[in-house]
């Protein structure tokens, strides 16, 4: 019976040919993905680590200063503010301030 019917389509092989080829070709895109997408979940697991860790240190630079050098450092900031307030230099750290640069959206 399947005989009959391929015998009747002679381009059989041709379409079995190219349905297989596109098979291959799915499965190819999906494994390649998957480790993509693998290899990014370890890198950003990475990058959240040395970024706690940075915190981290950060935090506890702050908690062994006295509070003479706190002062110091609260001054220099306030003034550091104020000359940015004068100068009206944006702070770039601040979403209202923040530039897109995708040209799609200038």
């Amino acid at each position: 019976m399947i005989k009959d019917i391929l015998d009747r389509w002679p381009d059989w092989r041709e379409y079995f040919k190219g349905s297989a080829f596109l098979g291959i070709a799915g499965l190819a895109v999906l494994f390649i993905r998957n480790t993509q997408n693998k290899d990014i979940k370890v890198l950003q697991r990475k990058l959240d680590e040395l970024m706690a860790a940075r915190k981290e240190d950060k935090g506890r630079e702050i908690e062994n200063l006295t509070e003479a050098e706190q002062s110091r450092l609260y001054r220099f900031y306030e003034d550091l503010e104020k000359q940015r307030r004068e100068k009206n230099i944006p702070d770039n750290s601040r979403p209202e301030n923040l530039q897109m640069n995708c040209p799609r959206y200038k």
